[in-house]
């Protein structure tokens, strides 16, 4: 069972190359646990001047998210070319990998997750190379500094959206009501209860085979023998353009569209940016807070992961560093025993305090929250004051 008040706590990390500059945020939410995970890596250790991107929205459990966040950047840092087909062969071999290894132990996890990975090559000084592979529902867009328009990298593999349900159809699958096999999800990391990697559709054994030996023809013929209805074939959207001082890259789990539109959220970045970029001054932190905030208000009950990339050649390169916001509303709510619990559970998770340090640093926040909203309310209600004065002292 859900909070019934969102945990607003935030879990930050900023970091810059030089080229970029980014940001994560991760909230609970109204979830009884956090189970998004993600990665910002700046540059891959055996491709220095390709950063990784991705969130990973994790459902029915955290292993499978925990497993990407893990092992997905050693496995493309692994790879001599970082082109569609070695990355689709990395994340199948994975996904076979998972379920396998927990079917052998006689676990049939329902752990499940999706993938969002954005990379950026910059190879070529003053352009980007930009590759969205995507696995479920978790959003990436980008826009330009000379363009109005924001460029989607990613579609949400639903198993309602019309060529979805065909694959799934093909495959021997229904959708129903928006879902297949229970999953508002068609194509996941994961779910091994509804994938079989050991039995075809007939219960025949298939013999495990390393992805990455096999040409495409054979790769295909092993994926059609077994049952993927839910798929783990990543879709992929590859992007080149010229960069200049405020374009931008976000990359998101579904929370921040649970209660507002697509449009609406992708509106806000690309005001924000273009405000920020306008005063030369980037801080995409600001902007994932505040939409964060938006998001909650709007009534989202999800887990929220997102990331903002902007390119800023005028940048100094620094280590990633970290920040924990203590998130507002806990003295109201901190009585409700399931809250207090997972509150505090999460700032320790994310800070190492003790309990009573926790509650005290929730505590403070309120009251910080409270005198400043004073303060705004105190120097409105001057203005509106000032007005009236101004409308008495009119001339009749």
């Amino acid at each position: 069972m859900g909070n019934t008040s969102p945990i607003r706590s935030l879990a930050v990390t900023r970091g810059s190359d030089g080229k970029v500059v980014f940001a994560s945020v991760s909230a609970q939410g109204r979830r009884p646990a956090q189970e998004d995970e993600h990665v910002a890596v700046l540059a891959l250790p055996r491709h220095p001047l390709t950063g990784m991107f991705s969130v990973f929205d994790g459902h029915g459990g955290r292993r499978a998210a925990v497993h990407l966040r893990d092992e997905l950047p050693k496995r493309l840092d692994g790879l001599q070319l970082l082109d569609k087909k070695s990355l689709e062969r990395v994340v199948i071999e994975m996904d076979e990998k998972f379920c396998t290894t927990r079917s052998a132990k006689g676990v049939k996890c329902g752990d499940g997750s999706t993938c969002n990975c954005v990379l950026i090559d910059h190879s070529t000084q003053g352009r980007a190379v930009v590759t969205c592979m995507n696995l479920g529902d978790s959003l990436a867009f980008c826009g330009r500094n000379d363009r109005d328009d924001v460029e989607w990298l990613s579609t949400a593999h639903k198993p309602d959206e019309p060529s979805e349900k065909k694959r799934i159809e093909d495959a021997g699958g229904k959708s129903c009501r928006g879902r297949v096999k229970g999953l508002s999800v068609s194509r996941t990391f994961g779910d091994c209860k509804v994938k079989d990697w050991k039995t075809d559709k007939n219960g025949l054994e298939i013999k495990h085979i390393n992805f990455l030996d096999l040409d495409p023809r054979r790769l295909r013929e092993k994926l059609k023998s077994a049952d993927f209805v839910v798929s783990p074939v990543p879709s992929f959207h590859i992007s080149t353009f010229e960069t200049s001082f405020g374009d931008w890259i976000f990359v998101c789990c579904d929370g921040y569209v649970e209660a507002l539109a697509e449009h609406a959220v992708a509106s806000f970045v690309k005001d924000r940016v273009a405000e920020q970029t306008r005063a030369k001054q980037l801080d995409p932190a600001t902007i994932l807070k505040d939409l964060t905030k938006l998001s909650f208000d709007a009534g989202s009950t999800d887990n929220h992961t997102a990331i903002l990339i902007c390119f800023d050649a005028t940048s100094v390169a620094h280590e990633p560093t970290t920040e924990f916001v203590f998130g507002t509303g806990a003295y109201d709510t901190w009585a409700e025993e399931d809250f207090s619990e997972r509150y505090t559970e999460n700032a320790i998770a994310n800070t190492g305090l003790t309990e009573d340090a926790v509650k005290r640093a929730a505590y403070s926040a309120d009251l910080a929250h409270c005198l400043r909203t004073a303060d705004e309310a105190k120097k409105k209600a001057a203005a509106i004051q000032a007005a009236l004065d101004a409308f008495d002292a009119a001339p009749v």
